[in-house]
């Protein structure tokens, strides 16, 4: 392949990005990249990195040349790299990236890495990025706890990591921004934290967690000889108490809703209690939700739980 159409090639695979010194290891001289930019084949975007003048302008392609005027030790990382994992509640948007040393890029944040400081590398959509547990950690360091809190529940729900590597994270090299947040996170979560299925889920077991009330199974399966009647949220199966955190879910149809009520039926019948609340219960009248799980948990034949 021509040196041309082989660097306009690695180009596309770099969301329209590419680097002088790239081109140049592809067998394209100096004075040919200067006449791509002269012709407007290609545009200069930072020093030393063009982008393909014919691709639309996008997010990846910003932070593909912003990572290759980094440099060879330069990646993806905090917001940008959360996105790149399309973690719940950081949006593609903020370019971010960090280096061994480097100098600055416009319109980009630039972390420098400790001396040591070496995370792995993964490539997310084709840019080199940090792996998931590093990404974590960055992330805590420059958003609220409760953002961080939000990415580290989908990143476990979705079993992209676990607890135990999280907790591994943290016992790299000393003075990581992000180590004091995420430790606290950590502290407040355990393996039934990675069951969920949802962020409201989350929300819920942590209100279970606050008020002091026992913690239920998750994901529970309801039998009935051979076939399955109903998975729940969270049971406490020996009392035959479940509850439901329904978010969206009445918003499925009038099949959804014929299908629920078929379900909560055979329930009854087969002497389950099924509390359910709302997104707006759960956050807005936290009180009021832990004080119906208690009141379900006294009843007479819940007391070896209340």
């Amino acid at each position: 392949m021509e040196p041309a159409a082989a660097c306009d090639r690695l180009a596309v695979e770099q969301h329209g990005a590419i680097s002088r010194e790239q081109a140049h290891r592809l067998g394209l001289s100096l004075r040919a990249v200067d006449r791509r930019v002269a012709s407007g084949h290609w545009r200069l975007i930072h020093r030393g990195v063009y982008s393909l003048t014919a691709m639309p302008a996008s997010w990846h392609g910003r932070l593909m040349a912003a990572v290759l005027c980094g440099g060879p030790s330069a990646l993806a990382s905090h917001r940008s790299a959360a996105a790149l994992w399309n973690l719940e509640g950081v949006e593609k948007g903020a370019i971010e990236l960090s280096v061994k040393a480097g100098r600055r890029i416009r319109g980009a944040i630039v972390h420098r890495r400790l001396p040591g400081d070496d995370p792995e590398v993964t490539l997310r959509e084709g840019i080199p990025s940090t792996e998931i547990e590093r990404t974590l950690l960055d992330l805590a360091a420059v958003v609220s706890p409760r953002r961080a809190g939000l990415a580290l529940d989908d990143a476990l729900r979705r079993k992209l990591t676990t607890l135990d590597a999280m907790w591994d994270v943290l016992s790299g090299p000393k003075g990581r921004s992000g180590t004091l947040v995420l430790r606290k996170l950590l502290d407040s979560r355990d393996e039934l934290d990675a069951q969920l299925e949802s962020h409201l889920e989350a929300t819920l077991l942590r209100l279970l967690r606050r008020h002091g009330l026992p913690l239920p199974v998750p994901q529970h399966r309801v039998v009935q000889g051979n076939e399955l009647v109903a998975r729940l949220d969270f049971a406490y199966p020996a009392l035959r108490l479940g509850i439901e955190a329904d978010g969206y879910r009445w918003h499925g149809g009038r099949e959804r809703w014929k299908r629920d009520l078929r379900r909560e039926n055979r329930l009854k019948l087969m002497g389950w209690t099924l509390l359910r609340f709302t997104w707006e219960d759960i956050h807005d009248h936290p009180e009021t939700v832990a004080s119906h799980i208690r009141a379900a948990l006294r009843q007479p034949t819940l007391g070896s739980l209340s």
